[in-house]
């Protein structure tokens, strides 16, 4: 997908345009992938048990939330 950020003030690898992530991926093209790879997983999670598919949050003071998808 492509949108266009300010890596200056954006939350950016230095010297990328890529968002920090918690894969820790600075490759834009890896971590397209790997999300598609995430994102796929998840769908087909939900769609086997979807009452059961869960979504764990981490805040920026480390605490943690899940929500049912």
């Amino acid at each position: 997908m492509a949108y266009s950020i300010d890596p200056i003030s954006a939350d950016c690898y230095p010297g990328t345009s890529v968002l920090i992530n918690k894969f820790d991926i600075c490759d834009e093209e890896k971590l397209n992938e790997i999300e598609s790879v995430v994102s796929s997983a998840r769908s087909a999670e939900w769609l086997n048990a979807p009452q059961t598919a869960t979504s764990v949050c981490t805040g920026r003071n480390g605490s943690t939330q899940a929500n049912l998808l």
